[in-house]
């Protein structure tokens, strides 16, 4: 399972889909995804989710992720991401996904 390394303040820290699937979702880490006006809207994360098997679903640019892993934990091989950048990701049941094409991110 892949996992994120993302920004929070001056900290950093690590999500990975099976973590997500253990904890209670008033316990979750909300993370942040960017409006059209600029403004930022947090909801919990739920995990990874293939570009190709997506269909009418509401896409959303992920903000201050900074890292990918396509194995799970902090020892993974981790790939940075620019800080200007923004990955691809969906909303749906209240929930952020990562979206993955060939188990890679898409940066928008």
């Amino acid at each position: 399972m892949p996992a994120i390394r993302y920004r929070h303040n001056y900290k950093s820290g690590i999500i990975s889909a099976s973590a997500t699937s253990l904890e209670d979702v008033s316990r979750r880490e909300n993370l942040p995804a960017l409006l059209k006006d600029g403004s930022l809207v947090y909801f919990p994360f739920g995990g990874f989710i293939e570009r190709k098997s997506l269909s009418n679903v509401q896409f959303v640019k992920m903000v201050n992720i900074i890292g990918f892993s396509p194995s799970e934990g902090e020892s993974g091989p981790w790939q940075d991401i620019p800080s200007n950048s923004e990955v691809l990701g969906v909303f749906r049941t209240g929930k952020y996904y990562v979206a993955l094409d060939n188990q890679q991110v898409v940066l928008v």
